[in-house]
């Protein structure tokens, strides 16, 4: 189990295989749970996405979730697209080497 910190909060990021998408977020028990059955790039683009909803739910954001999806789409694409990430996800197994 990876941990990650948002704004002083620890988050759990848990692989769960039963999961119908590639990533959700349980806001009130910090975890972050990601199907590693998809490919790399959707899970680091799906992690990116709770992040943000996490971001969202601490700062008590009024952002409508589809402002949400596109912000976060966008941001990860120029972050990807320019080699800013380094490493999102380090899971063992799964698509794409994960």
């Amino acid at each position: 189990m990876k941990t990650i910190e948002i704004l002083s909060h620890k988050n759990r990021i848990i692989k769960d295989i039963s999961l119908p998408t590639v990533a959700r977020a349980n806001l009130i028990s910090n975890t972050i749970f990601i199907n590693p059955n998809y490919s790399i790039d959707a899970l680091e683009e799906g992690l990116f996405h709770e992040i943000l909803e996490n971001i969202k739910y601490y700062c008590e954001l009024d952002l409508e979730h589809n402002i949400l999806s596109m912000l976060s789409s966008v941001l990860y694409d120029t972050l990807k697209r320019n080699n800013l990430l380094k490493e999102i996800i380090n899971f063992e197994g799964g698509k794409g080497g994960i």
